[in-house]
């Protein structure tokens, strides 16, 4: 996952990985738009959009945050990666970790029955 200026998120200490019963959900506080078959991620605090961190989203991110209600299982999730995207299960598992501990990171997704955390501008 990257900003708009298309560097990658840094890496955050203090993401964790997700445990396997863990269900996720996408944030309140982020918009997401299809634009020419390319999905970003607004984040917005009130009514203003952050429009210095756009997040455009590659094939497998998308899928993936298509899929978080909320009511899916990490496991639910690397399974359908896996099925989708041909790829073994351990390096979906992995990818998906990281790739869900950036949007962590970056306030975009939460535990569900969490209050994700206010995405914060610079």
């Amino acid at each position: 996952m990257s900003d708009r200026s298309g560097r990658p998120l840094e890496e955050s200490p203090a993401a964790e990985a997700p445990p396997v019963g863990r269900m996720l959900r996408k944030s309140d506080a982020v918009a997401t738009r299809t634009v020419a078959q390319e999905t970003l991620l607004v984040p917005f605090r009130g009514t203003l959009a952050s429009l210095r961190q756009i997040f455009a989203l590659n094939s497998v991110a998308a899928f993936v945050w298509a899929r978080m209600d909320g009511a899916v299982a990490f496991e639910t999730l690397v399974s359908a990666v896996c099925d989708r995207f041909d790829v073994d299960g351990e390096r979906a598992r992995v990818d998906l970790e990281e790739l869900i501990a950036d949007m962590q990171a970056a306030g975009l997704v939460s535990e569900a029955g969490c209050e994700a955390g206010d995405v914060e501008s610079d």
